[in-house]
C-alpha cells in the first residue's frame, strides 16, 4: 500500500442556492430526493474528506449566494465545516463573486478552521501538520514565479475560470481551478490542473458522474488524482435511431438494454433521462415523430419510474432527418429559405439573438438563458426543425399533395362519423 503523506480534497461550485431545473411531472417517491439533490451532493463531499481522513479541502467558490440561499443554506454549509474541525481538517476557500466574504451575514460565524483565500491581496497559507510544513497553498498571484527546486513545499494555486498556464514554468504541483459545473483535467501531471466542477449535475446539459477530487501525495511527489462522485442523481441522455422505432418491441427491447446500463453505471442513484429520437435511413414525418415520441414518453415513465434505482424520464425529443442538397439547391422560394437556414447555423458569433424578443419581464434572465443559441450544440437542432417546418411549408407541388391527402382523409373520416 501506497504511504501519502499528503492528502486534501478540492471541490467547488455547489450552488446551495440552485435546485435542479428542468425536470417536470415528478412522481411523489423522487421528490424529496431531487429537491434535496443539492444538499446531498455537497454534503457527501465532506463526507469524503472526513472519511479520507485528509489534511484539509480546497474550495474554489461558488458555494452558495449568502442572499439567495436562505437560513438553511447558511446553517448547512456552517455545520459541514464544523464536522471537518471537529475531525481536524482545514478548510481553504477561495470565493468568488457570488459568495465573497463580505456578503456572507456577520451574524453567521464560521468555525476556526476556515480560512479564506483572498485573490486580490496574494497571500500564501502554509499548512502545517504535527509542527512540520507539508503544503504551501495561495492564489496564483501569491506564488513565486518559478519553482524553487526539489525541497519545497507541495504547492497548490488556487484560481476561478481557466488562466493561461506554461507547465514548465508553473509554480505550483496542483492548480485547484474553480468556475466550472463541469469537471476537467488541463493538465495532468508536473503539474496538475484540474477543474473541479460541481458536485451535482444541475440539469440535462450536466450528464454523468459529478463529485470532488480527492488528490494524494507520496514522499517521492508522486501525485494521485481521482473524482469521488458525490451526486445523489444521475443525469442521462440516450440516443435511438428512428429506424429502431418502426416496431413496438424492438425500441422496447433497446430502451431495456439502454436502461439496464444507465442503472448499473448509476448505482444507488436515481437516473434523470431525456431520450432522443434521431433520424435514420427511413424518413419519417413530423406528426408520426410527435406520436411516436409521446408513445415512448408514457411507457419510459410506466415502466421504469417506480424501480430501485427509479429512472423518470423527463422527455422524449425527436430529431428531423436533414433537408437534402438538391432542395437547397433549387431557385424557389424554398431553396432560398433553407440556404438562409444554412447562414444562420454558421454564424457562431451572436447565438441568433433570440433573446432580443423575451421583453421586458421578470423572467427575462430566465427566457435569455433559454434562448441562448451560441454554441453549435443548441443551435444546429432548433434550426433542423426550422427547416422541416419549411420544406412542409413551401414545399410546392409535394407539400400540396401531402396537405390534399390529409384532408381528404379528415373528411373521411368525418364523414363516417357522421
Amino acid at each position: 500500500m501506497t504511504d501519502f503523506t499528503l492528502r486534501f480534497v478540492h471541490g467547488s461550485d455547489f450552488h446551495l442556492e440552485q435546485p435542479l431545473a428542468g425536470v417536470a411531472d415528478v412522481p411523489d417517491a423522487l421528490r424529496a430526493t431531487l429537491v434535496d439533490a443539492t444538499y446531498l451532493a455537497t454534503e457527501a463531499v465532506f463526507a469524503t474528506a472526513v472519511d479520507r481522513r485528509v489534511d484539509f479541502v480546497v474550495l474554489t467558490g461558488d458555494l452558495l449566494d449568502p442572499r439567495a440561499a436562505g437560513p438553511r443554506g447558511l446553517a448547512f454549509l456552517v455545520e459541514q465545516f464544523e464536522r471537518l474541525d471537529a475531525a481536524g481538517i482545514a478548510v481553504y476557500w477561495l470565493a468568488s463573486e457570488l459568495d465573497a466574504a463580505e456578503l456572507w451575514p456577520a451574524s453567521v460565524d464560521l468555525p476556526p478552521n476556515v480560512r479564506h483565500l483572498d485573490a486580490g491581496r496574494g497571500e500564501c497559507i502554509v499548512h502545517w501538520r504535527d509542527g512540520k510544513s507539508v503544503a504551501r497553498i495561495g492564489p496564483l498571484a501569491a506564488l513565486p514565479l518559478r519553482r524553487e527546486g526539489d525541497e519545497r513545499l507541495f504547492t497548490i494555486g488556487v484560481a476561478r475560470g481557466t488562466p493561461r498556464i506554461v507547465p514548465g514554468e508553473a509554480p505550483f504541483d496542483y492548480l485547484a481551478l474553480g468556475g466550472e459545473h463541469e469537471r476537467h483535467i488541463l493538465h495532468s501531471g508536473n503539474p496538475w490542473v484540474v477543474q473541479a466542477g460541481s458536485p451535482q449535475g444541475r440539469s440535462i446539459a450536466n450528464v454523468g458522474p459529478h463529485g470532488s477530487t480527492l488528490v494524494e501525495v507520496d514522499a517521492e511527489r508522486h501525485v494521485r488524482v481521482a473524482l469521488r462522485t458525490c451526486d445523489a442523481v444521475r443525469w442521462r441522455e440516450e440516443q435511438i435511431s428512428l429506424d429502431e422505432c418502426q416496431h413496438r418491441a424492438r425500441w422496447e427491447s433497446v430502451l431495456r438494454e439502454r436502461v439496464a446500463v444507465a442503472t448499473a453505471e448509476a448505482g444507488d442513484r436515481a437516473v434523470l433521462m431525456r431520450l432522443r429520437l434521431m433520424p435514420g435511413g427511413n424518413h419519417i414525418g413530423r406528426s408520426q415523430r410527435e406520436r411516436l415520441a409521446a408513445e415512448v414518453l408514457a411507457w419510459m415513465r410506466e415502466t421504469f419510474s417506480g424501480g430501485a434505482p427509479a429512472v423518470w424520464t423527463g422527455g422524449v425529443e425527436h430529431e428531423p432527418a436533414l433537408v437534402d442538397a438538391a432542395a437547397r439547391e433549387q431557385d424557389t422560394i424554398l431553396g432560398e429559405f433553407l440556404r438562409t437556414v444554412d447562414a444562420l447555423g454558421e454564424r457562431s458569433d451572436d447565438g441568433l439573438q433570440l433573446a432580443q424578443y423575451a421583453g421586458a419581464t421578470t423572467l427575462v434572465d430566465d427566457l435569455a438563458a433559454r434562448l441562448d443559441f451560441s454554441t453549435a450544440q443548441a443551435r444546429d437542432p432548433l434550426l433542423r426543425h426550422v427547416a422541416e417546418l419549411g420544406r412542409e411549408l413551401l414545399g410546392g407541388e409535394a407539400s400540396a399533395a401531402g396537405l390534399a391527402m390529409t384532408g381528404a382523409k379528415t373528411l373521411q373520416g368525418t364523414m363516417s362519423a357522421v
